[in-house]
């Protein structure tokens, strides 16, 4: 999502995903961020009003398709799977109602350590190679 910005001494700033932040943290390269819930609700740009919409319009639809069966009318493969979609969409949207979206302004954590010492240390480049030949154009962060 963008939410934490890895910034060391030799290399330009670049966003971590969960297992590289976990990396980090766990080996001491970086303090663990203190984030509180207003942290995230700050960069929670969803609007509710699209949210509120998109469930509405989901429920008119599961309410019709409850309907034909009732009044003696069949549901298409179309709708059906239509149903499916919607059944996936409301637990996805329960599960991401706090996700941040659209990061404009990242949480930068700053390490002492050099990129190329962690690179090194998790063994992603060999120790024999020469650290001036990792540039920020030979080596791309995952």
């Amino acid at each position: 999502m963008g939410g934490f910005v890895l910034q060391t001494v030799n290399w330009p700033a670049f966003p971590l995903d969960a297992e590289q932040l976990f990396y980090l943290v766990t080996k001491g390269y970086i303090e663990y961020p203190l984030i509180d819930e207003a942290d995230i609700n700050d960069k929670n740009k969803a609007d509710g009003i699209a949210r509120l919409v998109t469930i509405l319009q989901a429920l008119w639809f599961t309410v019709n398709c409850i309907g034909r069966p009732i009044q003696g009318l069949s549901l298409t493969t179309l709708e059906l799977t239509t149903m499916s979609f919607i059944l996936i969409m409301l637990t996805i949207s329960y599960y991401w109602k706090h996700k941040p979206l659209d990061v404009s302004r990242p949480i930068i954590l700053k390490s002492e350590t050099t990129i190329a010492q962690i690179l090194i240390e998790a063994r992603r480049i060999p120790r024999t190679s020469s650290i001036s030949t990792y540039t920020a154009r030979s080596y791309k962060p995952e």
